[in-house]
Formats: structure tokens, sequence, C-alpha cells
């Protein structure tokens, strides 16, 4: 483990403020950050105003606290240069809006009993005169300093998404505050365009801001003064290096079935591995919790716990007896499509040994399976995605069903993560990342996904890969613990123009041409990778049969729950349906025969006969084919 390294973006920050004017930080700025000087956590403008020492003034200024800086001797500094800039620059006339500082002798020294106060998070820091307080006075002593022959001042301004109340129109008290910051910027004076003062840093003007578009573009725009610098979420090194400061305190069990505790430093190590895209705030809420926690548990156990709100998850409640007969119990609802429901299996079996992804990654943050059903319509797709649901979870309800018809818009992709702030509608996020936050252990099913508009589908480079999304406000919602499957016709309208043993192949190059030549998503093809499974078409009489015997299964229940009706079907009735339906429909062909020839005649038979139904008590009804008609008799 490297020890006391710097953080990946911090030498970018000091190369960039030896010559910028203003760097403005944007990102993962709201984080803590370890100070190997006070062995403490820092927030950002703290941990910059602790180590970047080159500068001669140095502060941080929030509209709340104002001005914060490292110590007395900097406080008085500031006041020095600050004076004796408005002093030059009155001797050549220009006029200043700064008050005057009540009390201050010629040193630069205040009586003002504020002067002194202890502040800030680290503990160590001096917070300025209340004379400083107001945005106008602050941001004028700023402009003067950073105007200055003489200083080198390194100004942080903190929680600068709260300055202004909107980013594209200021009222004429923050157009002030704008402009003064803007004029410090560029008034630069000439001493430090020479040779010697170009070989060290002048002044900067550092702006933190959790949002960039908090603040108005027209004041970094077009500007090489100014940096734009965005603050990444901490490295596996980072993550790793705060991790084994706690090393002591990450006890954890190898299994939840077994008492064995696995060692501190492979436990630390896979930690690190499974915080992928956290923050040091997430894993500093991550160690609490393990250590608040009555009993010891896994690392897998602590992350759901953490993500999810849930300890236990149902992958884990999976037991070998009950995958060995996954196919068999999954088969019972799906006919006639063995190669998808052996791919399923696989799956399924993947996810239960703790491989899914694995050749990406070992912190298992994708998905547990991604797949994409392919084939002609009626044919099981959406079937197999729900008994998929109710064999891992328990229930077919858990299968999550997006209609992608629905996203066919350029700007849909707002419905699925929720709209940006300021928008309508932001404050409600999105529905798939609300359906994934309130169900994180699901099966999601993206209906006909080629109806999506090419921008909706980027989203979904980004859970393949990473397994998460941040929705509009802010929130991240994780994917780890769900099964991704994509369905589509694509290629179904020629279906008939092909044999039996050209379907698979007709299939997958419609879907490749879909993606790679109509849409130009090559990258979300490959993605999905050998996991395109292509559907059969429904012929085979034998099978045929099979479904609808399934699904009279539904009608016999209900005649029997709600009128105690036992229906007893003729050998000719299921043959017919079976002869009925239209094959290029697939299943889907065979459920509107039976409710076309059967539920609908059935219904007017039953209506008719209403009391003869409710005096009888428990009967049976025989249903018989007579001229190419169902017809209907109570058995005796």
């Amino acid at each position: 483990m490297r020890k006391d390294r710097d953080y990946s973006w911090l030498s970018t920050f000091k190369r960039e403020a030896g010559y910028r004017r203003c760097i403005i930080m944007y990102g993962n700025v709201r984080d803590l950050w370890y100070d190997t000087g006070t062995s403490k956590y820092l927030r950002l403008s703290q941990y910059l105003n602790m180590n970047m020492k080159d500068f001669t003034t140095r502060a941080r200024w929030d509209r709340l606290e104002g001005f914060n800086f490292p110590t007395k001797g900097q406080l008085r500094r500031f006041r020095e240069a600050h004076e004796r800039q408005v002093s030059a620059t009155s001797e050549e006339g220009e006029e200043y809006n700064l008050e005057e500082e009540n009390e201050t002798s010629n040193t630069g020294r205040t009586t003002d009993n504020n002067e002194f106060r202890s502040g800030g998070f680290g503990g160590n820091e001096i917070r300025g005169s209340e004379s400083y307080a107001k945005p106008e006075e602050a941001f004028s002593a700023i402009r003067s300093i950073l105007s200055s022959e003489h200083e080198r001042g390194l100004f942080i301004l903190d929680w600068s998404e709260h300055m202004l109340s909107t980013a594209n129109q200021q009222d004429l008290d923050e157009r002030e505050m704008l402009i003064n910051l803007a004029k410090g910027v560029t008034d630069q004076p000439f001493g430090q365009l020479t040779g010697t003062a170009m070989g060290r840093p002048t002044g900067l003007l550092v702006i933190i801001t959790s949002s960039l578009g908090a603040l108005p573009p027209k004041f970094y725009n077009y500007d090489n003064r100014i940096k734009l610098l965005s603050i990444p979420s901490p490295d596996i090194d980072d993550r790793r290096e705060m991790i084994f400061r706690h090393q002591e305190d990450v006890i954890v069990k190898v299994s939840e079935k077994e008492g064995t505790y696995q060692d501190s430093a492979a436990a630390c190590k896979l930690l690190a591995e499974m915080t992928d895209g956290m923050s040091f705030v997430d894993i500093r809420n991550i160690l609490s919790l393990l250590i608040q926690s009555k009993s010891p548990m896994t690392i897998e156990s602590l992350m759901n716990l953490y993500k999810f709100g849930e300890r236990d998850s149902p992958w884990e409640k999976l037991d070998e007896e009950k995958i060995s007969k996954a196919k068999e119990i999954i088969t019972q609802r799906v006919k006639g499509q063995e190669e998808a429901v052996d791919h399923v299996c696989t799956m399924i079996i993947r996810a239960f040994l703790g491989l899914s992804g694995i050749q990406h990654s070992s912190r298992m943050s994708k998905p547990k399976g991604t797949l994409f059903f392919v084939g002609p319509t009626g044919v099981g797709k959406t079937e197999l995605a729900k008994s998929i649901a109710e064999f891992i979870f328990g229930d077919e309800n858990n299968c999550l069903r997006f209609d992608m018809s629905e996203f066919s818009q350029e700007h849909a992709d707002q419905r699925l993560i929720g709209a940006p702030p300021g928008y309508v509608g932001f404050e409600e996020g999105g529905q798939l990342t609300n359906a994934v936050a309130e169900k994180p252990f699901s099966v999601l099913l993206f209906d006909e996904i080629e109806k999506a508009h090419p921008r909706v589908l980027d989203k979904f480079l980004q859970i393949l890969e990473d397994g998460r999304l941040t929705d509009g406000r802010g929130q991240t919602v994780h994917f780890s613990e769900t099964v991704l499957i994509f369905t589509s016709n694509i290629g179904a309208n020629k279906v008939k123009e092909k044999r039996k043993n050209e379907l698979k192949a007709h299939f997958l190059d419609a879907v490749r041409e879909h993606f790679n030549e109509k849409l130009g998503r090559p990258e979300l093809l490959n993605r999905f990778g050998d996991n395109i499974i292509v559907f059969n078409l429904i012929d085979d009489p034998e099978i045929r049969k099979q479904i609808v015997l399934s699904k009279l299964e539904g009608v016999h229940k209900h005649l029997k729950d709600k009128f105690d009706i036992e229906l007893e079907l003729a050998n000719d009735v299921i043959e017919s349906f079976i002869t009925l339906g239209d094959v290029s429909h697939g299943g889907r062909g065979l459920i509107n025969v039976i409710e076309r020839n059967l539920i609908n005649p059935l219904s007017s038979w039953k209506f008719e006969r209403l009391h003869m139904i409710r005096e009888l008590g428990s009967k049976t009804v025989r249903v018989n084919m007579k001229d190419d008609r169902c017809h209907f008799q109570f058995n005796d």
C-alpha cells in the first residue's frame, strides 16, 4: 500500500495553480480529504488552504462564516496587503466601494474582538472580522489583493452553489459580486508578467461548487485564465489507504453460515474493490455501520445493508438443490425454448457462485446477469423474464417492465433518471432509478428495446459497465443485484420468408445491423456479448398443446374458485385450438384463440344460466366441438 501520496487530482491542481488566475472545482467536492500533516479529515477548501503554502496570503470564504485564515499571521498580512493596495490605488484616483475598517492601526492590527475567533472544521483556523462578512466587502478585498504586484494571494470561495439565486439571471448585487471576481481574475499587474514573476504563481481565485450549473457560464467561458477542474471519486489506491487506516475495525465473517472470520488485510482489499465509485464519506459511513452492527457480517452483507437497506440478498438464499431444479421449474411456464432456458440457468448458476462480471473486475458491481431476447412475437420472451423473477425472488412482480416505445423521444432519458436540477419534475426522480431504489432485487425488463431513442440507450452503457446510475437529484442507484433483460422483435417481419434452420442467423444478423449500422452503437452491442438469445417459432404441435393446456389451467382454477364449476374439454376442442392458432404469433396466437373460441362463448352461455348455476351448486360443464364451435352443457 502506497502511503502519503497525493490525490490523483492534486497534481493537476498544483500545476494549473502555477499559471492560472482562477480554478473552478466541481464534482466530488463535498467529500472529506485526509491531511497527513494534521492527521485529520478536512473539507476540500480546508485541505487546499493547508497544503498550498506557496502563496503569501491564503484564506477561504463562504457566505455563512466569512473569511477563515490558517493562522493569525495570515489574517494580519491580509489586512496589511488590502490596506496597502487600497492606499496605492486611492493615490491614483481609483474609487473603491469597500467600507472603511473600524479602529484600524497603522500596522493593520484591529481591535475588533471578533478578529481572532477560532473556527473551521479543522479546529485550527482563524475567522476574520465581521467587517468582511458581506460578499460585496469580501470580494472587493479579494479583488484588490489579486491585483497587487506584491502579493500572491490564494482565495478559496466555498459553497459557491449557494452564492447566486440562479445561474441564468442575477440581481444588481449579485452582478456586482461577479464583476468584482471577474476583475480580480483579469486585472493582473504588469509586474507579474516579467520573467522573474512568471517563474512562480501569482494570485489565484479558487471557486468550489458541487454543481457547475450553479455558476453563470459567461463567467468562465472563453477565458484561458480560468480552468475547470472536475474532482473525481476516490480511486482504488485512495480507498484502500483510507480503509487500511481503520484496519483494526474491519472484522468480518468469511460467510454468513460459518463462524470463521476473514483476514483483516484481505477484507480491507475486498472492501476497497467493492466501494468503486463511492466517496470517502461513503466509506466512513460503511465503516461506522460495521462497527455499530450488533453482530459481524460478511463484506457482501455489509455492502447490501448500506446500499439497499437489507443485509440478506435473495441471491444468497438460493441453495444448490433449488438451482439444480431450475430448468425443470422454469420450463413449467416457458415451453419450446430449451436453448433460452439453458442460457438462463447458466446465468443463475454463475450469479449464485459469485462469478458474474468477474472477468471484468472482482468488485462484483455489475448486474447479476444481462440477457438480450430476440425473436418472433408471442414466443415466451416476457414469460421467461417473469419466470426468472419468480424463481430467484419468489414473486413475478419483481419483474419490473419498461415499455421502451414510450422512450422514443430524444429527451426521454430524463424520464428514466429524472430531470436535471431547475427543470420541472426534478424532485420526482426517474422511473428507472426510483424503481430500482424501491426494489433493488429485481429483474428489469426493457421491452422492445429497438424502439428507444439512441440517447436513451446511452444510459445503459453505464449500467452495463459500472452497475450504477445517478439520477437527476444526484442520488446513486446500484444495479448489482438486478438482472437486466432486453427484448426485441428486430427482423420478425421477415420471419415467414426464412426456414427454421435459418432463423437464428437471421435474427442475429438483424440485431447486429440495427445496432451497428442504423443506430451506430456498436459499443452497446459489445456489452451484450454472447448473451443474445434467439427464440424459436412455436410450430411444434406437441409444444403448442402444452402451451394451450398451461393457459387453460387459469380458466379451470377461476371457474372452480368462483363458481364451483369443473370444466371438461373434449380432445377435439384442444386440437382445434392448436390448429386455429396463428403460428407466426406464437403462444400469443393460442391465447387469442382460447379467448375468442372458449372464453367469450362460455361467458355468454354462463351468464344466461346464472340462476341455474346458483341452484345446482357444484357442477361440471362439458365442452364439445360442433360445427367448428364450442358447445357447452351441464354434465349429469
